[in-house]
């Protein structure tokens, strides 16, 4: 389930790009043929599209490493090209056949000619699903969620969730051919004022149709009649109804004045890249159908105006992420997925090839940035919207649900997976190795900058808007034993609302998703803290003081799981698997909440809390491998030098790197020296390398590799090998 933070539509005056109409962009010839005759992907501009022949690829996929054919016909002696899109790595199209063998996974959509010995000819655009190889067990994984889907839609088809389950259960049955009359006759009867999830709080409807905006999306664009996936699944009936529903929000919510700024967030983060990807996609879907060509919107656009002017805005959104930090809602549990969603929407069916590309090339940044702070698919490292109740273990993290299905074990049954389930993105092959070898990875520091630096509150058509030329410092230290990580705020910024929220920070171990210890601002029963704490990190030190909220206690939470929790000389001391943790409040006291401390019945009284709120915390981790014992490492830690007089706390850790951390805003210092907010990099780690607003960025580990270019908007460069 979500919170929604806002129960209005889009607001706002209409946009200049109005008056000026659309621009056309630098595009192959059959988008401009596209885009002036309204003729959809996958139609022919001179003969019927089922003039070539089979009608799909996508029902046989291709698999990474593996012999891949598949025989194309027209006519007699027909000559053959792509005239937009690309092949899959490894393929090539001659005489009518595709083959060979695909080196990279993904979903990859081309428009074919076709040009026979008479004169004839044809185009038609076809999709390839290339999964990783049969050895990584994906396509079951993949196959099983699906299904489960079937038998248990999300939400259950009951009250007046219905038309929510409606839309989860017939993707899940269009995409595997199971009760398909059933599945046409729901998606005809799906109204977007039924799609809440939210047990029918007509307060909710209209945030709940937003986060639920890429699931009206998706099976339309798979299985409608012109579908370059599977066309034909769904009845005409059941495609009108969709694309109805589509109009019937897009209409009053779909305004070109949000679509100027990619960097203007309206509510949330997830909430605004779900309306904006459909924003985008309905206008594309209603500019291939003559009934709805000629509609004007709400706000007084165009068809056409609509989808420029968001195609535009997407262009833009991954070229600045790129360049300047991924995403504001770092993390975020729940709401990240709702993110994903959208932008998987685009990146499979975008009808622009250069917008798809960019899609592909940003989710595979993201992949790579989980990568580096998770352990077993558990995501550690700063987030923000962590609440109280997602912040106990990994259980309703959408990234853990996305690794479970890409990586295995096995797949979750989070309400985000189908978006991944039906999709055919995959990250490339040095993602895969960042995520399911981290022995092979080591210890390593992984500093990124993010966005969210801006107002702290929304305008008067409830946008946030962020200050791109700052940032805010997010430090990690992974291990194959544990991840600490925090978010590190720079003393007068402040932070729009979806990033300052619940931020969450601390030590996740590689034993079981719960098994963890991090600090809490107040009560789980204050739901909603923003920009809690402030903190410092150098590797495996974390020192981290309660920003604000005084009136409510400082805890501390630890796991019941933890296999040891000791203490001493006012420390804690923590044995988890193969790693060790000292935990200090440094000049006070503290007391559990519950006599049974870590082991309370309730989850939400494994809490110490400290008896000045405002006190310093010291975190500092270690492994197995650095001390004979655990007695040993208590000792260490116990040696360690530390002074706090006048609000000044002082730290030297047992790697001997010194700290100096502030009661007041003033920045902390390590070694000696200011911590620094804006650092040249990016993404810097031994893995991961760009530098600031350079829109290149690389990802290395041994003899894998991928580069992203982003710096030329016209001309992303991916090579992945």
């Amino acid at each position: 389930m979500f919170r929604a933070w806002l129960t209005t539509p889009h607001k706002g005056l209409i946009s200049r790009r109005e008056a000026s109409g659309f621009r056309l962009l630098a595009v192959p010839v059959v988008y401009l043929i596209v885009a002036l005759f309204g003729l959809p992907l996958g139609t022919s501009s001179y003969a019927s599209a089922t003039d070539i022949a089979p009608a799909t690829l996508a029902t046989a996929p291709a698999h990474v490493g593996q012999p891949y054919q598949a025989s194309l016909s027209f006519g007699s002696g027909a000559t053959w090209s792509v005239w937009s899109g690309e092949l899959p790595p490894g393929l090539a199209l001659a005489g009518g056949s595709i083959s060979g063998v695909p080196t990279q996974p993904g979903a990859y959509t081309f428009l074919v000619n076709a040009l026979a010995t008479g004169g004839s000819s044809a185009t038609k655009s076809y999709s390839i699903f290339v999964y990783p190889s049969d050895a990584t067990g994906y396509e079951s994984r993949m196959n099983q969620v699906i299904q489960d889907h079937i038998d248990h839609p999300w939400p259950p088809m009951s009250g007046c969730t219905d038309h929510w389950g409606y839309l989860d259960y017939a993707l899940a049955a269009l995409w595997t051919g199971q009760n398909t009359a059933d599945a046409n006759n729901k998606l005809a009867a799906v109204q977007i004022s039924h799609v809440t999830g939210l047990n029918c709080d007509p307060s909710l409807k209209a945030t709940g149709s937003n986060l639920w905006l890429a699931y009206l999306i998706r099976p339309y664009f798979l299985f409608n009649a012109g579908s370059s996936f599977f066309p034909g699944r769904m009845t005409t009936g059941a495609g009108a109804n969709l694309v109805a529903q589509m109009w019937a929000y897009a209409s009053s919510h779909s305004m070109l004045s949000q679509a100027g700024d990619s960097w203007s967030i309206y509510g949330s983060e997830n909430q605004d890249a779900q309306l904006e990807s459909f924003d985008l996609l309905a206008a594309q879907a209603f500019r291939h159908r003559p009934e709805y060509q000629g509609k004007i919107y709400q706000d007084g656009s165009t068809v056409s105006q609509q989808y420029q002017a968001w195609h535009d805005n997407w262009i833009n959104y991954f070229d600045e992420r790129a360049k300047r930090g991924l995403f504001v809602e770092a993390g975020a549990p729940g709401y990240h997925g709702y993110t994903l969603q959208a932008i998987m929407n685009i990146y499979d069916f975008a009808e622009d090839p250069i917008l798809r590309k960019k899609a592909g090339m940003f989710l595979d940044l993201d992949f790579a940035d989980f990568a580096q702070q998770q352990v077993h698919n558990v995501g550690g490292g700063a987030k923000s919207r962590s609440y109280p109740a997602d912040s106990y273990d990994g259980q309703r993290d959408a990234m853990t649900d996305f690794a479970n299905l890409l990586y295995g074990p096995g797949p979750s049954a989070g309400n985000h997976i189908m978006a991944l389930a039906t999709s055919g993105y995959n990250p490339p092959e040095v993602v895969r190795s960042l995520e399911t070898d981290p022995a092979g990875n080591g210890s390593y520091e992984y500093v990124t900058r993010r966005p969210g630096v801006g107002p702290s509150g929304w305008d008067q058509n409830k946008d946030w808007h962020v200050d791109k030329t700052t940032s805010i410092r997010n430090d990690t230290y992974t291990t194959p034993d544990y991840v600490l990580g925090t978010a590190e705020l720079k003393s007068g910024d402040t932070h729009i609302g979806p990033s300052n929220q619940n931020r969450w920070q601390g030590i996740i171990f590689n034993t079981t998703p719960d098994a963890r210890v991090y600090p809490q601002a107040a009560p789980t029963s204050v739901d909603k803290t923003q920009d809690a704490f402030f903190s410092v990190q150098k590797k495996n030190v974390l020192i981290t003081r309660k920003n604000g909220y005084s009136d409510q206690p400082t805890l501390v939470y630890f796991a019941a799981s933890l296999d040891t929790v000791d203490e001493q000389a006012g420390w804690l001391f923590v044995q988890e698997g193969r790693a060790y943790l000292a935990v200090r409040p440094v000049g006070t006291s503290y007391t559990w909440l519950d006599p049974a401390k870590n082991k309370a019945a309730s989850i939400d009284r494994r809490f110490i809390k400290l008896a000045a709120p405002g006190s310093p915390i010291v975190f500092e981790a270690a492994t197995v491998d650095q001390y004979a014992t655990f007695d040993a490492f208590k000792s260490d830690i116990l040696d360690n030098t530390r002074t706090y007089a006048g609000g000044v706390f002082n730290y030297t850790a047992s790697n001997g790197t010194t700290f100096t951390f502030y009661s007041t805003a003033t920045t902390p210092l390590v070694n000696g020296s200011p911590v620094d907010y804006g650092p040249t990099y990016l993404f810097d780690s031994p893995f991961m390398k760009s530098t600031w607003l350079s829109g290149k960025i690389t990802i290395t580990k041994g003899s894998l590799s991928a580069t992203y270019d982003f710096s030329d908007t016209a001309h992303p460069v991916r090579v992945a090998s």
